[in-house]
């Protein structure tokens, strides 16, 4: 945790961030449904440039849920309306086709700032939404050097 002070005083809050160092041994064999393990993977697999710059990340699962491949998509020119955010996520979505019918996946969005949740990325949210597919979306996180937040799907709508 992090020990933060109020100008002096002696009162002290500890503030809950993620981390990759509390990944169990045996994480690549468990579901991402679990949220305290998803928010350490993506501790892990969201690069701090990501952070920095912005990055869609769209963590590929198998039907039980557990990582197989994480993809990162540069934001640095991102599109921002949402039909060309749309057909950004339906080209992703569109790609998981070849690799089989049945999947899951978590997508992402890395940026800079605090991880309240801005129209911004309830924007972003409601193009992952509006583009499921045929694979379970397990949900749409927004990570920051924060931490990480996801974004209740019935907002992304």
């Amino acid at each position: 945790g992090l020990w933060t002070t109020d100008r002096g005083r002696d009162s002290r809050a500890i503030i809950q961030r993620m981390s990759f160092d509390d990944l169990p041994d045996n994480w690549p064999e468990l579901p991402l449904t679990d949220q305290r393990l998803l928010a350490d993977v993506l501790d892990l697999v969201v690069s701090e440039q990501s952070r920095r710059d912005g990055a869609l990340y769209v963590l590929l699962c198998d039907e039980q849920a557990r990582l197989v491949q994480p993809i990162a998509i540069d934001l640095l020119e991102a599109p921002t309306d949402l039909a060309a955010r749309e057909e950004l996520m339906a080209s992703v979505v569109g790609m998981t086709h070849h690799l089989g019918e049945n999947g899951s996946y978590v997508v992402a969005i890395a940026r800079r700032g605090g991880h309240s949740v801005t129209p911004d990325d309830e924007q972003w949210a409601a193009a992952v939404r509006s583009t499921q597919g045929s694979w379970r979306l397990l949900g749409v996180h927004v990570v920051t050097r924060d931490g990480s937040r996801p974004i209740p799907l019935t907002r992304a709508a």
